[in-house]
């Protein structure tokens, strides 16, 4: 709930992996929200180009138009590269200075800033050195509609 008003009812892994709106994708767990711009969209797929990354991505996504968007990635959904092997990385891979690192156990949690914005990576994988390369899943990225109301915004940035 939000101001009084049910955002979305389902089992916590509907909520979890298929939030309805930004307000519950960031009220439920870790939300990394990047700001992005819809380039194309036919139906099923939307070419979205994320800022901060150079290649667009495409997403599976119905009712997206063009314009600006906010996509969601949840920290465990974002895809680590190992340095030194000889597979190029991915479309859509960036290079990020690592700001800030926690060992909590059982995992590693990154801050890292993806076009300015600050974004979380956990993974099983230390790093060793002060950069990362990642990739944001193209079928883990959720797209919404630039928010117009600020009740919708996220309650709470990501923090490592």
């Amino acid at each position: 709930m939000n101001h009084g008003r049910v955002h979305q009812v389902g089992t916590p892994q509907e909520i979890y992996e298929h939030p309805a709106d930004l307000f519950t994708a960031g009220f439920v767990g870790t939300a990394n929200i990047l700001p992005a711009t819809v380039t194309r969209a036919d139906g099923d797929h939307a070419q979205v180009h994320v800022d901060g990354i150079g290649e667009p991505l495409t997403v599976r996504h119905t009712g997206t138009r063009p314009g600006p968007v906010k996509i969601c990635v949840r920290p465990e959904d974002i895809t680590l590269h190992r340095g030194g092997t000889t597979d190029p990385p991915p479309p859509g891979a960036v290079t990020a200075k690592v700001e800030n690192r926690a060992y909590l156990g059982d995992h590693h949690r990154y801050l890292i800033r993806i076009g300015g914005t600050p974004v979380v990576v956990t993974t099983t994988r230390p790093v060793t050195d002060g950069e990362i390369v990642v990739s944001l899943p193209a079928d883990d990225l959720r797209i919404f509609p630039h928010p117009t109301d600020p009740t919708e915004e996220t309650p709470h940035a990501p923090v490592p």
